[in-house]
């Protein structure tokens, strides 16, 4: 976990690494910033990168927009996984 206060903490939750010390890092990041990062998830690289544009292209469309947020993320949802079907 990052030690400098201001930074994010970045947690490897990889196999490698004790569930207790992950868990504990978790509870401190919590608790002293409210969020972190986490890495030695296993979640492919792609899907991360779609996840990250889809969430940009929801976030840059004007207030009204988003306040409709089930319908536009099931319909991107749906569209995004359609490969997986």
């Amino acid at each position: 976990m990052a030690t400098d206060s201001t930074a994010i903490p970045v947690i490897d939750i990889s196999a490698s690494t004790p569930a207790g010390s992950a868990c504990a890092q978790i509870d401190a990041a919590c608790r002293s910033i409210g969020f972190f990062a986490v890495t030695g998830h296993g979640v492919a690289g792609q899907l991360l990168d779609c996840v990250l544009d889809v969430t940009r292209e929801f976030f840059a469309q004007p207030k009204y927009a988003t306040t409709t947020a089930g319908a536009y993320l099931q319909s991107r949802f749906d569209e995004t996984f359609a490969y997986r079907q």
